[in-house]
């Protein structure tokens, strides 16, 4: 209900309505009308996959970005045929990934004569918690599970928009954010287009 009343949507209601649409033989073509500065990464790969496989088909994909579209907001839309700004103050991009702050706690519990003791098996079971100072070991190994993700984002939009990868992150990525013309120059997006003007655009498509 919050969703529906703040105009957002989850991922799951997302795939739901996109498959739908897909199988709907009155659908001629699908608009995604995006205003997101992104959110979590959970799910985000199965929704764009999806977009992605149905590009080619009898259905033109088209991905509106009016305001904000960003971080995984930008990874699911540029799955689509065509990528159309609102204007030229719409902000695009944002390729990368963050995780939470760490908060260490550890100097405040001894300063209070707390002690904390945890029980674990696994090395990096416990890494981060509040309670212990992070190792060096513990950042590195935190770093790379974001670098990883982080090189699965530069892949995706890599094959979604046919360019190398390395032109992706030369162009596109390190989490930077690119303004109407820019995002064009860029390679992130293809036009930038009034809403009357991109639906005018994706009924030609069709």
């Amino acid at each position: 209900i919050i969703m529906a009343l703040s105009g957002g949507t989850s991922y799951q209601l997302l795939e739901k309505d996109i498959q739908m649409a897909l199988s709907d033989n009155d659908v001629k073509a699908l608009f995604f009308d995006v205003d997101s500065p992104g959110g979590s990464i959970d799910y985000m790969v199965s929704v764009t996959d999806i977009i992605y496989n149905a590009r080619n088909g009898n259905k033109p994909l088209m991905t509106f970005a009016d305001g904000l579209m960003a971080s995984a907001a930008y990874h699911i839309g540029s799955a689509s045929d065509y990528i159309v700004a609102a204007n030229n103050t719409t902000q695009i991009g944002s390729i990368g990934v963050i995780m939470p702050p760490h908060f260490d706690f550890s100097k405040k519990y001894a300063k209070d004569d707390i002690k904390v003791t945890m029980f674990y098996s696994g090395k990096y079971k416990a890494t981060p918690n509040r309670y212990t100072e992070l190792s060096e070991d513990d950042k590195d190994y935190i770093q790379s599970k974001l670098d990883f993700i982080y090189s699965i984002f530069v892949d995706s939009v890599s094959k979604h928009r046919n360019v190398p990868v390395d032109t992706v992150n030369r162009d596109m990525a390190e989490g930077r954010i690119f303004i109407g013309e820019q995002a064009i120059n860029s390679g992130l997006i293809d036009e930038i287009l009034t809403r009357s003007q991109a639906i005018n655009r994706l009924k030609e498509m069709i």
